[in-house]
């Protein structure tokens, strides 16, 4: 973009006057963030500068993010304000115990700001190896403060009232456009000055081929907040919260008892600045429409705030003027949040004990049930992908007094985070994980089939979900001795039979109530020897029969029901899901699974 000199000088003038930084100098020009070259110079002269006064005050415009040192051969670890990583453990300050964060910067006793030195682009570059991931390449997402919207529309409103100064006080025709150009986006200009430092950094320490890639799993987030915030866009903090609030998605879901030791899912980033980003965008749309004149930002309480910081270094050197600059001159501080998106592993999973729930299970601050599919197949996962939490999707789902036998219930294990996201890429490694589960807690859990699936998965797992069969075997009971006759007649009318099932009573709670049609495929009832009363039942049925209600009729939900074609009372004893007739995975063999 092609700037009037005159344009050019009043817009340097005005805020070198009000302190901005070189780096915002080009920005409020129009400089275009695919000139990386001049933000990077721009970056290295200030960082020069500082480092030989020994401190560098805080830019007015982007609150420090801009001034770091490009330069990816420096290592300064005595820097106490920069972002040499830490382990966020507990997860202050809203972490989540998910990545290393920057600590914030220290106040003197009497308001004074301590001094600082630029943050090193080596400070980004270990923290987005903090958390031992294997980077191939890196995808940068870049969340900022409320209070930058409304700092730059202050900035902008007091260029228009220097170019209009400058034009002309009497009347007379504008000799230039009292209008500044465009304003690069500072999230723009970052990436664009940060991205080739990180890529250089590991080309200096021997990491070669790690490049950006805004398409890539691994993601490096940086979340940066500023102490003013709350008062320079209250408005958009407050709007962002009742926004999110009213959101039934983030409605906080009942939390295991604290006892109970569970692998638990690390919250993802996104999450953590999921408000932040929703504040930054409201207060960048009202900045945009309500705050474009000095006199606009005088009217409005906070927006005042946030022009009183802007001119805070303009202000003078009286002691009411020195005290506000250095209320205002506080540096936006950054959390760093190094992370991978999702991985997925595919198998069926066979249950050769009873008593074992498909997930963990817990009630009245204990454990229900010995242990959990979900808990027997994390163990090995968890540790093979160096992750802190796993989450498992099945084709349906068995009782936790129902086995799972035959070729076994296809499932994605859906691990977050993971530190070595080729885990399992090798054969060798899946047949391992399949023999430790065969020998682990007594050979209850085990899986075949073992292998990294895609996320598209998901579809085909449940597409196919929707359309299988399943095959059961039953022990059942009936109040009166039963004949052959008996048995053969509930083959045959049990065989092609359309039920009409309401939700059963054991799972109201959490299900909708309604009336479903399902199909018994095939049916064959034969006896137990010297028991007349017991009887064996193998099914065939539609997907999302509920076979237990099917044999006893839950008090007439279900009918007909075995019971109603045996004329007597019904229930069953011992259920098995022995085949689940589903192809997943790319296997040539179908499958077998239950609800």
């Amino acid at each position: 973009m092609v700037v009037h000199d005159a344009v050019r000088e009043v817009v340097e003038t005005e805020l070198r006057r009000l302190g901005a930084c070189s780096p915002c100098v080009l920005r409020f020009l129009g400089t275009p963030a695919a000139d990386a070259g001049a933000y990077r110079d721009a970056c290295a002269r200030d960082a020069a500068a500082a480092s030989s006064s020994g401190d560098q005050a805080t830019c007015p415009c982007c609150l420090g993010i801009l001034q770091f040192d490009p330069d990816p051969a420096k290592v300064d670890t005595s820097d106490e304000d920069g972002l040499a990583p830490r382990v966020d453990v507990d997860g202050a300050g809203g972490g989540g115990g998910r990545g290393p964060s920057g600590p914030s910067p220290a106040r003197e006793d009497d308001g004074v700001p301590p001094r600082r030195s630029p943050r090193l682009a080596s400070h980004y570059a270990a923290g987005m190896r903090s958390a031992g991931h294997e980077i191939v390449a890196f995808a940068m997402e870049v969340t900022l403060p409320p209070s930058i919207p409304m700092r730059q529309a202050a900035a902008r409103a007091l260029l228009v009232e220097a170019l209009r100064n400058a034009s002309g006080a009497d009347g007379d025709e504008k000799s230039f456009s009292s209008s500044p150009p465009a304003t690069t986006d500072l999230r723009d200009a970052f990436r664009a000055t940060l991205v080739p430092a990180l890529e250089a950094t590991a080309d200096a320490t021997g990491v070669s081929g790690v490049r950006h890639d805004p398409d890539a799993s691994f993601r490096f987030a940086l979340l940066f907040e500023h102490e003013r915030s709350r008062s320079e866009a209250g408005f958009a903090t407050r709007a962002a919260e009742e926004r999110l609030n009213r959101d039934p998605r983030n409605r906080k879901r009942r939390a295991p008892p604290p006892q109970l030791q569970l692998a638990t899912l690390p919250e993802s980033p996104a999450a953590t600045w999921q408000r932040f980003g929703a504040a930054y965008a409201i207060s960048e749309k009202r900045a945009g429409e309500a705050f474009t004149t000095v006199a606009s930002f005088e009217a409005d309480e906070h927006a005042s705030r946030a022009m009183a910081a802007t001119r805070a270094f303009a202000a003078g050197d009286g002691e009411e003027e020195t005290k506000r600059r250095n209320e205002s001159s506080a540096r936006a501080t950054c959390r760093l949040f190094p992370w991978h998106q999702p991985c997925y592993l595919g198998g069926r999973y066979l249950k050769w004990k009873r008593g074992v729930p498909q997930s963990p299970w817990f009630a009245d601050g204990g454990v229900v049930g010995e242990g959990s599919v979900q808990t027997s197949l994390e163990t090995f996962a968890l540790a093979a992908f160096r992750s802190r939490g796993c989450r498992l999707n099945s084709a349906g789902r068995e009782d936790m007094d129902v086995r799972m036998l035959g070729g076994g219930r296809p499932f994605i294990l859906e691990v977050h985070d993971p530190r070595r996201p080729t885990a399992f890429a090798e054969a060798s490694e899946r047949r391992a994980m399949e023999a430790a589960l065969r020998s682990s807690n007594d050979g209850a859990v085990t899986a075949t089939n073992i292998h990294p699936v895609p996320r598209e998965a998901y579809v085909a797992m449940h597409e196919g979900s929707a359309e299988k069969r399943k095959t059961y075997s039953a022990v059942c009971w009936a109040s009166r001795a039963l004949t052959e006759l008996d048995l053969r007649t509930l083959t045959t009318t049990a065989s092609g039979l359309t039920v009409q099932q309401k939700t059963p009573t054991r799972v109201l709670h959490r299900r909708t109530s309604a009336t479903r049609p399902r199909v018994i495929h095939d049916a064959k009832a034969s006896a137990v020897a010297g028991a007349p009363k017991f009887f064996l039942l193998e099914l065939n049925t539609q997907a999302g029969t509920y076979i237990k209600e099917f044999v006893h009729g839950d008090f007439g939900r279900t009918s007909p029901s075995v019971g109603e074609i045996l004329g007597c009372q019904a229930d069953i004893l011992q259920l098995d899901v022995t085949d689940i007739e589903m192809a997943f995975g790319g296997d040539e063999e179908a499958l077998g699974e239950e609800e």
